[in-house]
């Protein structure tokens, strides 16, 4: 679900698309007690386009809590 969900709402930035730049942009994140994404860090860059998208994706996320 999580593939579908990045290939649905993924928008490859014009600047990137324009000049054939790719990659994959690596990023951290913890999981808030309402499943909520935050804490979100870069750790390997591709493009200041794609490394914002990503930031952008991850906050669309949801999750449903693990319970310990």
């Amino acid at each position: 679900e999580l593939i579908k969900f990045l290939q649905q709402n993924m928008q490859y930035p014009q600047m990137e698309r324009d000049n054939h730049i790719e990659g994959k942009v690596l990023i951290k994140f913890a999981v808030d007690t309402d499943g909520t994404v935050k804490d979100i860090t870069v750790i390997k860059r591709v493009s200041p386009g794609l490394d914002k998208e990503a930031v952008r994706l991850a906050r669309l996320l949801r999750f449903v809590p693990g319970k310990q």
